[in-house]
């Protein structure tokens, strides 16, 4: 951090004025921490044990690599999570008891300090909460609102030969990016997008932007009879890689954004949800200085453990410049040089 301290009155002469006791000196803090919310599993997609800094390895834009300077286990740091609900299969399992097991997740897996925004698409995209107290009334209570909405089909029908599945994750996007605390997209969808305008590719590019983490559930039925096969998941983790899966735009865009996608059945789908919270809340917040040569912007992250076998995803990074005023302000206490150094590859766009 980088601070500019209110000098105070000096008494020249004894009978100088007293100074006004009643204003307090102001504090001016410049904030320059770069925070990595970083998700690290085993192989098996399971929690590891306990990590020390010198595990754990960072890389900016392809630059040399370095150690945090901190980190914690995120705990139960308030957590701004949105969830998105594909209404758009009327007999999809998992959406035919979503109210109460969410409700059930929010008295397990989320406490008074976390807030919850609920969204429901089918035909139209329906806002049913927005910023609420995370508690099992308010949530399925939200919950049923959206799903009986009389707009979210269109005359008793279903959309989902159109669904415009990453156009309707672009604007949750957009009201979860303006939240405070560690932002988390939940979708609750098999992923089908039907010609949406919106690339998943923008939406990974705005996720990172923000640093929200995507994850999503899907039903196993479902993805097995999709790609015709009985492969099972990583270990018993509900989990498909993007190494089994293959190209997968739902699954890509989860683990390009800090989380990942379950397949589960609907008996699972608590401990499920409950699996996917749990991670969020164990993951590092890595912590360094914002490089001396940063340029503004969004920059591509690596972070690696190389004493493990390990699978490991980030939130975006997005460093901010100071402003020009408080970097030549003569009061400005400078901080130390940053471990961290920029490289010269920048995010890659494709589409």
């Amino acid at each position: 951090m980088a601070g500019a301290l209110t000098p105070p009155c000096t008494l020249a002469q004894q009978d100088a004025a007293a100074p006004d006791t009643s204003k307090p000196y102001v504090l001016h803090v410049y904030a320059n921490l770069v925070q990595v919310p970083t998700l690290i599993l085993s192989s098996e997609f399971q929690p590891v044990d306990p990590l020390t800094r010198d595990h754990i390895f960072i890389s900016l834009d392809s630059g040399r690599v370095f150690n945090p300077v901190k980190m914690h286990i995120e705990g139960d740091e308030p957590i701004s999570l949105a969830i998105l609900l594909d209404a758009s299969d009327s007999n999809a399992p998992l959406m035919s008891h979503i109210a109460p097991v969410m409700a059930q997740l929010a008295a397990r897996s989320l406490n008074l300090q976390d807030t919850v925004s609920i969204f429901s698409v089918d035909c139209k995209l329906i806002r049913s909460g927005l910023s609420l107290q995370a508690t099992p009334d308010e949530v399925e209570r939200a919950i049923e609102r959206g799903l009986k909405a009389p707009t979210l089909h269109e005359q008793g029908r279903s959309c989902a030969k159109s669904l415009h599945l990453w156009d309707t994750t672009a604007m949750v996007l957009r009201s979860l990016g303006s939240l405070p605390g560690r932002r988390v997209l939940l979708i609750v969808s098999n992923g089908d997008d039907r010609k949406s305008s919106t690339t998943w590719n923008e939406l990974r590019e705005y996720a990172d932007l923000k640093s929200i983490a995507i994850f999503g559930v899907r039903e196993l039925m479902r993805l097995q009879a999709d790609r015709g096969f009985s492969l099972p998941p990583v270990g018993d983790t509900g989990v498909y890689s993007a190494s089994r899966l293959g190209e997968d735009r739902y699954l890509q865009l989860c683990e390009l954004t800090g989380g990942v996608a379950l397949a589960t059945q609907k008996k699972k789908l608590l401990e499920s949800l409950q699996r996917i919270l749990a991670m969020v809340r164990g993951r590092y917040i890595l912590e360094f200085p914002r490089p001396d040569d940063s340029t503004p912007g969004g920059h591509s992250v690596e972070v690696t453990v190389p004493s493990l076998s390990a699978f490991v995803t980030t939130s975006g990074v997005t460093i901010a410049l100071p402003d020009p005023s408080q970097a030549n302000d003569p009061n400005t206490v400078p901080t130390s040089a940053s471990p961290a150094v920029m490289g010269k590859r920048r995010v890659l766009n494709s589409h």
